[in-house]
């Protein structure tokens, strides 16, 4: 029982020491995702935000984010009509 007592404690304890130590040793490392660019709150219920139409600022994990006209991710996509329609 003491043995999973020290487990229970130890293992929490040791992830928030490698925790501490990534956040001091590399900070702008920890915060990757500045998603307030391109995402905003959904008006769709279950669904807690969306992705912003024609949003080109913003970065994740230091790369650059542009969401199309249709709401994903990428570059704008041509979209051709079948003759007739």
């Amino acid at each position: 029982m003491l043995r999973v007592g020290v487990a229970l404690v130890s293992t929490p304890f040791s992830l928030g020491l490698i925790e501490g130590y990534l956040r001091l040793a590399r900070p702008g490392s920890v915060d990757v995702l500045h998603s307030a660019a391109f995402t905003r709150v959904s008006v769709r219920p279950g669904q807690m935000t969306e992705l912003i139409p024609g949003a080109t600022k913003g970065h994740f994990i230091g790369g650059a984010v542009r969401i199309h006209e249709l709401g994903f991710r990428g570059v704008d996509v041509a979209t051709a009509k079948s003759p007739g329609t």
